[in-house]
Order: C-alpha cells, then structure tokens, then sequence
C-alpha cells in the first residue's frame, strides 16, 4: 500500500513539475521570439486549453467503464449505463447554457482574462469532486455544477477575439480550436495508462490538479491588450439586442444553426462510442482468437479511436482555417459530407480498423464544422459585440450538445448504438444541405453586388467625362 501510495504521489509531483517547465519554456520562447502580443498570448490560449482538455479527457471519455467497474457507482446494465452516460456528458449543459451568455458579458466589462482564470479554477473544483462521487446521480449533480463555474473555451475564444487583428481571425481562431483535439489525442491514452495502473478516482483528482494549476499560469502569462470596456448594463438585454441584430443577418443566422444542428450530430454518436468501441473490439477478438492485450481491450481501442481523431482534427483544422482566411469556397459542406460519410461507415459494424478509418474521417470534418462558424461569427460583428456573440454562439454549441448526449442516451436504450450513428449522419446531410445553400446564395449575392458596383462605377467615369472641360 505504501509502494502505491507513494507512485502516485511521485507521479502527481512530476506531472505538475512538468506542466511548470512546458508552459515556462514556451513562455521564455515566446518572449525571446519578438512575438508581437497577440501571438504571444494565443500560444499561451493554446497550452490553457490544450492542458484543460487533456485533463478533462483523462476522465470523460471512461465514463462508460467507471460507472460499470467502480464499486460505488456499479452501474451494470448496459441500457441503464448508456443513459448515465448521456446524463453525466449532458450535465454541464443544463446550466451553461444560460451561464456563458452570462460570463460572457462579465468578460466584455472586466476582460476575458479574468474568466479563463476563473473557469479554470472551476473546472478544476468540480473535478475534485468527481473523484470523491458517490452514486451516478451525484456524478450528474457534480457536471452540472461545472457548467455554472467553467467555460474554458468560450472564455478563451472571448480573448482571442480581443487581442487578434482581424485579417487574423480565422487563422487564429483555428490554431486555438486546434488545441481541443491536440489534448484529445494524449487525453485517452493517458487516461487509459492512469486508469488502469491508478483507478478511476485517483485519475479524476490527479486532472483536477492539473487543471487549477493551469488557472495559476493563466493569471501569471496571459495578456488581453486591445479590451475595451462595455458599460451594458443588463447582460441578458444587451445579448438579446446584439442576437437580434446578428439573427437579421442570414450568414449569421444560418451559421447559428449549423452549429447547433453539428454539434447535435456529433454528440449523438460521441455518447455512445465508447460502449461501440468496446463492442466492436470485443467481437473481433472472439472471431479472430487473437491474445488479449490492451490494445484491443475495450478501454484500449476506444483511446486508440479517440487519439486518431484528434490527431485528425490538428492536423487538418489550420489547414481549414487558412482556407477559410483565403475565401476558399464549399468548406462546410465539404466538411459535413465527410462526417456523414463516416457516420454511416460505423452504422455498417465494420472491422475494428474501418472504425479507426471512420474516426480519421470525423476527426477531419469537425476541423472544419466546429472552427469556421466560430471565425464567421467573429468576423461579422462589432468588435465590442464579439465576447457576447461568441458566448451566444457557445450556448448554442450547447444547446446541440445537451440535446444529442440526452436524446441519444435514451435512444440507446432502444435502439444499438449504431442508431445513434445513422441519426448523427442524417443531422450532417442537413448540415450539407444548409451550408451549400448558404453558400450559393453568398456567391450569387456576391456576383450581384460586383456587378452593380462595375456598372457604378462606369457610369460615374461617364459622367466625370463628361463634365470635364474640352
């Protein structure tokens, strides 16, 4: 006892020490680099989040193994456990979806540095309390806490928005976005290397550690040169005033709703995966009689599946996002094509290798549905309306994800899993649908406009012709 005892303090302490050393090296680089501020501080966004995603992932993409092998929890019905498991990814939902609007227009009067510390430090609490939960229930109270008290990514999204010049936007907003499948990719595996040789509670205090230390270095290295004050005073007055202008905007307004509809999508299938995975790898190590190893265990394959989509998603979201700064036409429909694509290739219970070829597929698609509303939403307001817009935005990422960890929880219980996956490919075609639509109407619009500023612009050369002497 004592042995374990003190490897997991060793571990604890040198998982810190090494948290310490990245961010104060990349600090240290940026400073030495000539950085101007603005890319200083999105490379210190980007370690912020890609530390508090990697230490959410440690726990969250378990769930499904943690309520059925934890003592406490024992929740062994699989049908009873893909309800649980949709509750619990749902919980935060249920609370943030009016406290980002609300932190959000704190962030326009006090500046978004204040509420990525804050959201840290809140993210990190209910962590903690996690790893001391009792019953499934209480798992489900404990997330929806942490939906009133974190908000990492609309914070951080808010503070990019300030300090970044606006020929930049889409590119930043992309590389930021890019750090939430970055600590996807080592979150699963890290987490399936903790939970084993740990245990499920330990892994859930060592995060919770992990990510109030990173409250501590965001205080210590982020700058928001550029904020400007708002003097609103009703947050709920001033984001309904700001989303009635943005909704009598169609670019907007549809943008809006491709969020949702995408993120409604993706948590459908997301929810219920890991019970998926587990199957699918399950069935194949039967058939085949290949050895047990953690690989094709069901907490192995499913950090395998989950590592390659976020690998997936780094490298092909600044790719998007350089793209979209270039006016490159089709993207979002490109985008929702192929996560409908690979949706209905995991409907198909393919060998466990076409799972991995479907998860590249989504990891790629939502690189491009999940970052170019957030550029064409901060490109289309006001400067000083972009904190509240983007939390708006956020909220209604919410919204969707509340809905399909819900809806789809209970439909699992109905239905196999791969239900889930042939709804979530239908959502995407309406998301295709939609964006092409947008898209075609953008164009035409576009057309009309340069050719009546061409014909503007002839008659007035016309007309100074002829009002010129002779």
């Amino acid at each position: 006892m004592n042995y374990f005892r003190k490897s997991r303090e060793r571990v604890a302490s040198q998982a810190s020490f090494l948290l310490v050393a990245i961010a104060s090296a990349a600090y240290n680089r940026e400073m030495l680099s000539g950085m101007e501020v603005w890319q200083r501080t999105l490379r210190v966004l980007w370690l912020v989040q890609f530390l508090t995603t990697l230490a959410m992932n440690l726990g969250l993409t378990f769930v499904p193994f943690f309520l059925k092998e934890d003592p406490a929890l024992a929740v062994r019905d699989d049908a009873r456990r893909a309800l649980y498991t949709g509750l619990i990814l749902a919980g935060p939902f249920f609370t943030t979806i009016i406290c980002t609007p609300l932190w959000g227009w704190v962030a326009d009067r006090s500046g978004p540095k204040r509420q990525v510390v804050r959201a840290c430090f809140g993210l990190g609490l209910t962590q903690l309390l996690m790893a001391i939960a009792q019953s499934p229930d209480q798992m489900v109270a404990i997330r929806m806490l942490q939906g009133m008290i974190s908000g990492v990514q609309a914070a951080a999204l808010a503070l990019v928005a300030v300090v970044t010049p606006g020929e930049q936007q889409g590119k930043a907003i992309a590389v930021l976005q890019s750090a939430t499948p970055a600590g996807q990719i080592l979150g699963p595996v890290l987490g399936g290397v903790l939970a084993t040789s740990f245990g499920f509670r330990f892994t859930y205090a060592l995060l919770g550690g992990v990510i109030v230390l990173t409250g501590v270095l965001s205080w210590l290295l982020l700058r928001q040169d550029g904020f400007a004050r708002t003097a609103t005073p009703n947050p709920f007055v001033s984001l309904f005033r700001s989303g009635r202008r943005a909704l009598a905007v169609p670019l907007l307004r549809q943008t809006f709703g491709i969020l949702v509809i995408g993120q409604f999508a993706f948590t459908m299938a997301q929810g219920v995966f890991a019970i998926y995975a587990g199957h699918v790898i399950a069935a194949w190590l039967a058939a085949s009689g290949a050895t047990p190893a953690w690989w094709n265990s069901g907490i192995g394959f499913t950090a395998i599946a989950m590592a390659v989509t976020g690998i997936a998603s780094v490298l092909s979201s600044t790719w998007w996002g350089r793209l979209h700064d270039r006016h490159t036409p089709f993207l979002t429909p490109i985008g929702a094509a192929l996560l409908a694509a690979s949706m209905l290739l995991m409907f198909a219970w393919p060998p466990w290798w076409a799972v991995l070829l479907a998860r590249v597929g989504v990891g790629v698609g939502i690189g491009v549905i999940s970052t170019l509303p957030f550029a064409v939403v901060s490109g289309q307001v006001a400067r000083e309306e972009r904190g509240q817009l983007l939390g708006l935005a956020t909220s209604l990422t919410h919204i969707g994800n509340l809905v399909g960890f819900v809806l789809g929880g209970v439909l699992a219980m109905w239905w196999t899993e791969v239900g889930n996956f042939a709804l979530a490919a239908a959502a995407y075609a309406v998301v295709l649908l939609a964006s092409l639509r947008l898209e075609l109407r953008t164009r035409r619009q576009a057309a009309v406009e340069g050719r009546q500023s061409l014909l503007d612009n002839q008659t007035e050369n016309t007309l100074s012709s002829a009002a010129s002497p002779r």
